[in-house]
């Protein structure tokens, strides 16, 4: 932890870092095209996940490539980040 005086009344500031693990905090996969757009919308894993309504894990999974997302997963996850399916499938 770090402290820092605070301007106000000299009480202690307290910044935590975040780990590279916390909701919404890891890098996601860009090369695919899911990982790209959720960038492009200024998303996290977790966030995606929530707003989606599916598991960090599942959606880690998707990113990473190692599962294919069930239709109605794209279709929930393309409409959260406001696109086609077809915009965030890899190509064939």
């Amino acid at each position: 932890m770090t402290y820092l005086q605070s301007d106000a009344d000299d009480a202690p500031v307290v910044l935590r870092r975040m780990r590279a693990t916390h909701r919404g905090g890891r890098k996601p996969n860009t090369s695919m095209p899911l990982g790209k757009r959720m960038v492009a919308c200024g998303l996290g894993v977790g966030d995606l996940a929530a707003l989606a309504g599916i598991s960090e894990r599942q959606l880690s999974n998707y990113l990473a490539g190692r599962k294919c997302p069930s239709d109605t997963d794209l279709i929930y996850l393309s409409r959260v980040l406001k696109c086609r399916v077809e915009d965030i499938t890899p190509p064939r």
